[in-house]
């Protein structure tokens, strides 16, 4: 199992944290497997907000037929809800 730290914009991780994107489409240069983590770090005008969420790695799928060549869409689920209050939600 690894964690990977990823930059995510504002909008995106809003979607995380109210739970309607349980998927990141990322280039898969990091060898992303079943298992892993991922560490997603809000970035915003070229620095982090120290704003964070974990998501699980459920499900890799890599299909050139439906997206780009070297692309993956990660599935799973994301911890951190409590973030809602930060976000009103």
């Amino acid at each position: 199992m690894k964690i990977h730290d990823l930059k995510i914009e504002p909008k995106h991780m809003k979607k995380k944290i109210i739970g309607i994107k349980p998927w990141e489409i990322r280039k898969n240069d990091r060898e992303f497997e079943v298992g892993d983590l991922l560490r997603l770090r809000e970035w915003c005008d070229d620095k982090y907000t120290g704003v964070e969420i974990l998501q699980t790695v459920d499900d890799v799928f890599a299909d050139d037929t439906y997206l780009q060549p070297g692309y993956v869409m990660l599935s799973g689920r994301c911890f951190n809800k409590n973030l809602r209050k930060e976000y009103k939600i």
